[in-house]
């Protein structure tokens, strides 16, 4: 169950911190406990550095309706870029165990108040959520927030809103997490994969995950440029690698063979820049040949 803050589309009062935690422990004894429960954040903020973070059962974000966020906020009143607000919360541990995290906000897709918001924005945010340790990421979008109203400015209505570009991106990034089954609840964020220069510009990022066992890794670039990988972290005899397009829901199988403990350098598919972005599929044949199944 979530919580929604009142007001947390701008920066003006929000419901005190007493009565959402009033209204938490209410609904925790009248329902026995048995749900999972968690309180929308507020405005470009997380539970996670805000007084509910022992209160609820999973932390999130509101990034918010944004191109770029990088102005997250951090306990010592610094900033964050989107993936690093995230790996915050994934290390976090609470009476010694770990909490689950997610966007809960993200940038809507034709939204009328932020009309400027393209497929490409709405999927990258996605991924580097995912990679850099999120159990979700909400996908939202113009018509969907307006219902069956009619269309203003760039939002349509919901019906419409069923084949916006970018929700179907988001369903392949759905389907691509489900192929992995399982391995999905191995996957830790792993920035030292990546040995070339990463930026933080969002346009240029990249973002590497590793599973627990280090028997396959996933790295997401959001453009094209070539970069460098540390393949000694992936524990298998020989890597297959394959890319994976998330604009179009295919596979490219590289029919490379590369050798462990040694660094090799990537380079994706095309020549377009930012938005030719994609994911490289790193483990053994066995592993990448469930994404290579019709």
């Amino acid at each position: 169950m979530t919580l929604g803050e009142a007001g947390s589309h701008s920066r003006k009062a929000t419901i005190p911190d007493e009565k959402i935690e009033a209204l938490v422990n209410g609904i925790r004894t009248g329902d026995t406990g048995n749900k999972l429960l968690t309180v929308h954040a507020n405005f470009k903020r997380g539970t996670s550095i805000s007084n509910h973070a022992d209160l609820v059962d999973f932390n999130n974000w509101q990034t918010s309706q944004w191109c770029c966020i990088d102005d997250l906020p951090r306990k010592d009143d610094r900033s964050w870029t989107v993936w690093e607000a995230i790996q915050f919360d994934y290390n976090q541990m609470y009476d010694g165990l770990p909490k689950p995290t997610l966007d809960s906000e993200a940038w809507y897709e034709n939204n009328k108040d932020f009309c400027d918001a393209k497929p490409f924005n709405i999927r990258r945010r996605a991924y580097f959520t995912i990679f850099a340790g999120a159990f979700g990421h909400t996908y939202g979008a113009g018509g969907i927030w307006d219902g069956l109203t009619s269309p203003e400015g760039c939002s349509g209505n919901a019906l419409k809103a069923i084949d916006y570009e970018g929700a179907m991106h988001i369903g392949f990034l759905s389907n691509f997490l489900h192929k992995l089954g399982h391995d999905f609840l191995k996957l830790q964020p792993d920035q030292n994969l990546i040995l070339s220069d990463n930026s933080k510009d969002y346009d240029y990022h990249i973002q590497a995950s590793i599973s627990n066992d280090n028997r396959f890794a996933l790295v997401y670039s959001a453009n094209d440029n070539p970069f460098t990988v540390d393949l000694s972290k992936v524990k298998v005899d020989s890597i297959s690698p394959v890319w994976f397009n998330p604009r179009t829901n295919t596979y490219q199988n590289s029919k490379l063979k590369l050798s462990t403990g040694k660094s090799y350098k990537f380079d994706p598919p095309g020549k377009s820049g930012p938005g030719n972005d994609w994911v490289l599929i790193l483990g053994n044949k066995a592993f990448v040949s469930k994404y290579l199944r019709r």
